[in-house]
């Protein structure tokens, strides 16, 4: 009987290993190929969720806002991995966050890459950045590049950000995330970081200092009466943040109680029940003027009369939400609205 060689014994050994460690890792591993994969909250019920599944579409979460979602496994209720917590961003609207698909957000891992604690969008004017409460440190949320930055993350590179997500929409609004590379220049490493260079930075910075310029423009041109029926007169314009001027209106009889007309760009409108979800108050009257819905909040109620004066009318106009605070009662008031629309639309 002919010997096999020994060199041919020891060949055939190594693939029989080789296949022996590819069925074993084939058989226990739990993880599966990537694929789009649609976007479940469930955590958050401040959002109201058509789908009882948790699917997001995009109408239902508002620009200048956040929450946190879990991919790529959101089912996994208990022992959760916070490496598969993600923070999903809808940009203020002066950066798009109106455009009524994908590119109106953002989502990046919830971990931070140097204290590994979970970061937060803040949507304040004149804040607008992701923050991380443990160590302070500050991310810019259009491009996830970091501004501040304290103790030592793992990825040393000169331009770091947040690992994020690439995000799509179906012809249904719903949000899904497309699959990540999760490397170092691609989608980034969860709690080390993303490498990105400066031209992508300098390109989102430009995108930003470029609205900017558009909002002061269009808040400039903004068309603010000299004066009121009521004899209340123009005195000072002040800035209330970055997209919200106050023009306050003095009467001559100081009895008389100033007006302040609170305008602030938006380039949006609402409907009339979204107006009302967001902005009524106890006693407040839903009304029309050529087709625009005003909410009229009354200020003070003597309750044994039952007069409401002091009212506040909000509205939105021509891309502006626009509040009037005066000391009308709701007639009048709604007369000075009248002459303020004729004002800004002629």
């Amino acid at each position: 009987m002919k010997k096999i060689p020994q060199n041919i014994l020891f060949l055939i050994g190594c693939v029989v290993i080789v296949l022996a460690v590819v069925v074993v890792f084939g058989v226990f591993s739990t993880s599966t190929p990537l694929s789009r994969q649609a976007i479940h909250i469930h955590d958050d019920t401040s959002l109201r969720l058509s789908n009882p599944n948790g699917l997001l579409k995009i109408s239902e979460m508002k620009p200048n806002s956040m929450t946190w979602f879990w991919y790529p496994d959101p089912d996994r209720f208990k022992d959760r991995d916070a490496y598969e917590k993600f923070l999903l961003i809808r940009l203020p609207d002066y950066l798009g966050g109106t455009v009524n698909d994908a590119s109106a957000f953002r989502a990046y891992s919830a971990l931070d890459p140097s204290s590994h604690c979970i970061i937060k969008y803040w949507p304040e004017e004149g804040r607008r950045r992701i923050e991380d409460s443990c160590g302070g440190n500050m991310y810019e949320p259009v491009g996830g590049h970091v501004m501040q930055i304290y103790g030592n993350p793992v990825l040393v590179s000169k331009n770091f950000a947040l690992p994020y997500l690439e995000l799509s929409s179906d012809e249904n609004g719903y949000l899904y995330v497309e699959p990540p590379i999760f490397t170092e220049y691609k989608n980034g490493v969860i709690g080390i970081g993303r490498a990105i260079t400066q031209q992508e930075i300098d390109v989102t910075s430009k995108f930003i200092a470029a609205r900017e310029k558009q909002i002061t423009e269009i808040m400039d041109k903004f068309p603010v009466p000299e004066q009121f029926s009521t004899g209340h007169k123009l005195t000072h314009i002040n800035d209330d943040g970055f997209r919200t001027k106050i023009a306050d209106y003095v009467h001559p009889d100081t009895k008389q109680f100033a007006i302040l007309l609170y305008y602030e760009y938006c380039n949006c409108t609402k409907t009339k029940e979204l107006l009302w979800d967001e902005e009524s108050k106890s006693r407040s009257q839903l009304v029309e003027f050529n087709g625009i819905p005003i909410v009229a909040i009354p200020n003070s109620v003597n309750y044994v009369s039952d007069i409401h004066d002091d009212y506040t009318f909000i509205f939105y106009n021509n891309g502006f939400k626009i509040s009037l605070h005066t000391n009308q009662k709701l007639d009048s008031g709604l007369k000075l609205v009248e002459e303020l629309l004729e004002f800004v639309n002629k």
